[in-house]
């Protein structure tokens, strides 16, 4: 029920981002993100990225995503104590103003100490793969020198993942394969550079 309120609340922030009159694509190229979802909510995840703008034409835009997937050990008590990290790659596909879609996918180490089903240590190198809907939202006027501007914007995301493949699969108490699973963001960020 929890993912049916994430998204209602997400598409009623697009619906309101789609009767704001700024134009979504313009200004610099670069940009730098933070999901400040992740840490708090599934908790312990944190995702720096680097945005670069491929190319653009009026509303229509194509932007590369890098960045690391970064989750330090806790515990689970299915699985025993858990991390993972990752280089993230995405291509983000602007159709219209502030309205993506993203192409997602992780690649890096997967680590389960003292597994709760059989006491083992588990390391293994993981692929996963997402899709994503969302819409960015400017949060002011760019600023700034004239030779390097700065602008302000969040970014909402809904979309689904599935870990496509382990080299070393780990056994986790009540679940016998993977699943794909929702997957929602807030990203907060900043673009900069050269218009």
């Amino acid at each position: 029920m929890r993912y049916l309120y994430t998204f209602l609340f997400g598409a009623a922030l697009a619906i309101f981002g789609f009767s704001s009159s700024q134009a979504q694509i313009n200004g610099p190229r670069w940009s730098a993100e933070f999901n400040v979802l992740w840490p708090i909510f599934p908790g312990n995840i944190y995702k720096p990225l680097v945005v670069y703008r491929l190319w653009q034409q009026e509303q229509l835009a194509g932007d590369l995503a890098v960045g690391l997937h970064i989750r330090p050990f806790e515990y689970r008590p299915e699985e025993g104590d858990f991390s993972n990290y990752a280089l993230t790659l995405g291509y983000r596909q602007y159709v219209w103003r502030g309205l993506h879609f993203e192409a997602y996918q992780a690649f890096g180490p997967g680590f389960n100490r003292n597994n709760v089903v059989n006491g083992a240590d588990y390391v293994s190198w993981d692929y996963e793969i997402g899709a994503f809907a969302g819409y960015r939202w400017w949060l002011g006027e760019s600023f700034g020198k004239k030779s390097t501007q700065f602008r302000p914007y969040v970014l909402m995301q809904h979309g689904v993942m599935y870990l496509a493949a382990q080299s070393n699969p780990h056994p986790i108490v009540g679940q016998t394969s993977e699943r794909p699973f929702y997957a929602g963001s807030l990203h907060v960020g900043l673009q900069f550079g050269r218009k």
